[in-house]
């Protein structure tokens, strides 16, 4: 098996640790959205009830429709999940299929979604963030086994170092791919107590990141945590991954990072119902982004590329300026 080398992520830290302006993100929205082989191809009310292999299943998302429901929403940007736990990702990506043997277009989509995505947002001034994973495909044990976390279907207490680097050198490939066509990154499981995630380990997820975008937003999410604060000296933005709608922030930034929260509008995440009416939502979202706070919504995301319409009707009512 061919190893990339690991000479992709050994950039000089240090140099980076400034960080880019965010001022692009201060006082904005965003919509989140799950775009998962469990959820969209495996029969059910996201998949619109179909099922197919993982490449025809990306080959039928309707970028178009995606960009719509944003624009509809008012949101300022859009998150898409490129892969969460299992071993299929949205896009090609070489260093992948080399470390997990999964031959092209198995794994990782032919098709790019992502700069298909990123195409039909920008046609309607809105920018691209992209989520990654600190756990990678955590519920394969090939995929695992190749990117150097042969431990990760069983117990995922500590994570290698190895691993970090392998799977930073996966995100490098997509960093350069996009360079500036990516506004930030949301890179969720860098846990610092179920991992063992350290300072050292971090470090190359943000340079693979800021190889294909120096201005690119890192965040690193180290779960639910309140009150909201930086968790890592790598990161500019705060993950602010909440179970609510409930902390608003005294200023737009908190310990040198922009002050960011991310929540569900449905009943749980990726999932219908609204647990917040027109109302409620529009006066949080005013509290956070009236101080320079900034808010991402998680709405469900259906086979087809578009959104649960009610959700983006309360959120189009409570982003509108």
């Amino acid at each position: 098996m061919f190893l990339f080398p690991l000479l992709l992520v050994s950039f000089a830290s240090a140099t980076l640790l400034a960080g880019p302006p965010t001022d692009w993100i201060s006082g904005k929205k965003g919509v989140f959205t799950h775009y998962l082989d469990g959820l969209q191809n495996n029969f059910g009310p996201n998949s619109l009830n179909q099922n197919s292999s993982w490449s025809d299943c990306v080959d039928a998302f309707n970028a178009s429709a995606y960009a719509d429901s944003v624009d509809a929403a008012g949101a300022d940007y859009a998150v898409i999940t490129i892969m969460q736990g299992t071993i299929h990702m949205i896009a090609p990506n070489d260093a992948y299929d080399a470390y997990t043997s999964y031959p092209p277009g198995i794994a990782c989509s032919r098709r790019d979604l992502i700069l298909d995505v990123y195409e039909a947002l920008a046609a309607r001034n809105k920018r691209l963030m992209l989520y990654y994973t600190g756990d990678g495909p955590h519920f394969d044990a090939q995929a695992s086994s190749g990117l150097g976390w042969p431990e990760a279907p069983i117990s995922r207490a500590n994570v290698p170092l190895l691993f970090a680097q392998r799977w930073a050198n996966v995100l490098h490939e997509y960093s350069t791919r996009y360079g500036d066509k990516i506004s930030g990154w949301w890179v969720d499981g860098c846990y610092a107590g179920a991992f063992n995630y350290t300072e050292e380990k971090l470090a190359p997820y943000h340079d693979a990141i800021r190889a294909g975008n120096p201005d690119a937003l890192v965040g690193l999410n180290n779960g639910v945590h309140h009150p909201i604060v930086r968790y890592s000296k790598w990161e500019d933005y705060t993950c602010g991954e909440s179970n609510d709608f409930v902390e608003i922030p005294s200023s737009g930034t908190v310990n040198g990072s922009q002050w960011h929260t991310l929540g569900f509008l449905g009943s749980a995440w990726a999932s219908p119902g609204l647990r917040y009416n027109a109302s409620e939502m529009r006066a949080y979202v005013r509290a956070v982004t009236g101080v320079g706070g900034a808010i991402t919504v998680d709405v469900q995301l259906f086979r087809n590329g578009s959104m649960n319409a009610q959700q983006i009707e309360v959120l189009g009512e409570a982003f509108a300026r």
